[in-house]
């Protein structure tokens, strides 16, 4: 449990500096993939297992979220992140597939329906990559 927690932690961590410092570097390279909302493939926990990662994630991600200053936009950006983790727990929940819940979360948080903007390409492709990694086995 010790390791797990750690793990959460460490990643929740690198996706709060990703999505903080990246998405300025990666906005200006341009070039994205059409593939970003194309299914991801590969090995997931099950669905029990992706609930509680979630659950924490979310849980690190709001810690690290109260540490920021409202309306900012590195506040912006870790609250839409809290969001897209939490929209896919509820997709599992709700008995969605894992890369299902990862795309449908992406296209939801990509426009403005929960407020403060709508999410930049590289918070997109950053957000798909650390959901891939941290609910892949």
């Amino acid at each position: 449990m010790r390791k797990t927690r750690f793990k959460l932690m460490l990643v929740a961590a690198f996706a709060a500096f990703a999505l903080l410092f990246g998405a300025r570097e990666a906005s200006a390279q341009g070039g994205f993939s059409d593939d970003m909302y194309s299914t991801p493939t590969g090995n997931f926990v099950n669905s029990a297992d992706a609930n509680i990662i979630l659950v924490n994630q979310v849980a690190n991600l709001k810690a690290v979220l109260a540490t920021f200053t409202p309306g900012t936009n590195a506040y912006k950006t870790m609250e839409r992140a809290v969001i897209y983790y939490d929209l896919m727990r509820a997709d599992i929940e709700s008995g969605k597939d894992i890369p299902e819940s990862i795309i449908t979360a992406l296209r939801n948080i990509s426009t403005d329906v929960y407020g403060g903007g709508a999410a930049t390409k590289a918070e997109l492709m950053g957000l798909r990559t650390d959901a891939i990694d941290i609910l892949s086995q």
